[in-house]
């Protein structure tokens, strides 16, 4: 074998060996990042909804970085375990003006392996929904605002539509 034919079979080993590499790194990236699809719900009332769960019982959000807070019906609530509650009857203020809050729960919910602890301003939003996604049959608990998802620092990818963990979820 000639020096040069040495040189190219020593140069495809390492390219190879960099590929592997390269490859098993994007691999396990992809595998860290923890995703939250939300294209059924654009498809079916053209914004991003997503269920998640606490008790069993299902809650339907709307993911929402418009909005700091994130909210919750008092409806659903006695379904729920609650982590905390602290009565409040500070205002909410909205693009319509101030509304009434009754407090905020701190709640445990879960999207399928990942559980999220998250406090909810409670806001009577029932007729609000209803009249907003009735006729698709969805019934929406409340809203996660940006918070949420700083905190868990998740992006909303409305090319993929999902929301995307951006450094893998940390619980």
């Amino acid at each position: 074998m000639t020096s040069a034919q040495i040189i190219l079979i020593i140069f495809l080993i390492i390219m190879g060996l960099l590929l592997s590499c390269w490859s098993y790194s994007k691999h396990k990236k992809g595998k860290n990042k923890a995703t939250i699809p939300f294209k059924e719900s654009v498809d079916l009332v053209g914004l991003p909804i997503v269920t998640f769960t606490n008790n069993g019982q299902k809650l339907h959000f709307l993911l929402d970085t418009g909005s700091d807070d994130s909210y919750i019906v008092p409806s659903i609530l006695d379904k729920l375990i609650i982590v905390s509650k602290q009565d409040s009857s500070d205002p909410i203020v909205t693009a319509g003006g101030s509304v009434q809050s009754d407090g905020n729960v701190t709640l445990s919910i879960s999207y399928k392996n990942h559980t999220f602890i998250n406090t909810f301003k409670i806001n009577h939003m029932e007729d609000v929904f209803e009249e907003a996604f009735s006729t698709s049959g969805i019934v929406v608990h409340g809203i996660l605002g940006s918070i949420f998802f700083n905190k868990y620092n998740y992006i909303l990818d409305f090319k993929e539509l999902q929301a995307t963990s951006k450094y893998g979820h940390k619980e």
